[in-house]
């Protein structure tokens, strides 16, 4: 009996018992909408942000904030309850490529965006033009520092 209580415990803890010092550790971010996006070919630099106001939204995408509410299929978003997660390629010189965001992992206060960029299968047709694929979430407010896997190369 005392193996159970002490597995529970220790179990409580690591998942973030409300009483937990490590409250969000056990905190599985909720993913309420997901697009696949193409950023404007204005910074040919990848992007990983994550975007907590309307201010940094219009920072990010300009004038194509509706276009990706409606490409998220929602009509407004949340700010307090909620943010967005956008993490960009950089300028690829063809078509066929995409962002994909695999993970989101909450442990110690901290959120760890895992993604991978998909490039075109050897031989499949792609467009011949420049592209800045990227992928953007709508998730649940998350108020601690964010880290990406893979971190974005120096400009």
């Amino acid at each position: 009996m005392r193996w159970a209580a002490l597995l529970t415990l220790l179990t409580t803890i690591y998942r973030g018992g409300e009483d937990s010092p490590h409250a969000e550790a056990g905190k599985e971010l909720k993913v309420l909408a997901r697009a696949s996006w193409q950023l404007p070919v204005r910074d040919a630099t990848p992007q990983q942000r994550v975007l907590r106001s309307e201010q940094e939204l219009k920072a990010a995408v300009g004038n194509q904030a509706d276009a990706l509410l409606k490409a998220l299929k929602v009509d407004r978003i949340d700010w307090k309850t909620q943010m967005l997660i956008l993490v960009s390629s950089g300028t690829r010189r063809t078509g066929g490529y995409s962002v994909e965001i695999t993970q989101l992992d909450v442990r110690d206060n901290a959120l760890t965006v895992h993604w991978k960029l998909n490039a075109p299968k050897p031989g499949q047709p792609v467009t011949q033009a420049l592209t800045h694929p990227a992928q953007v979430l709508l998730v649940e407010r998350f108020e601690g520092p964010v880290r990406f896997d893979p971190p974005a190369k120096e400009r």
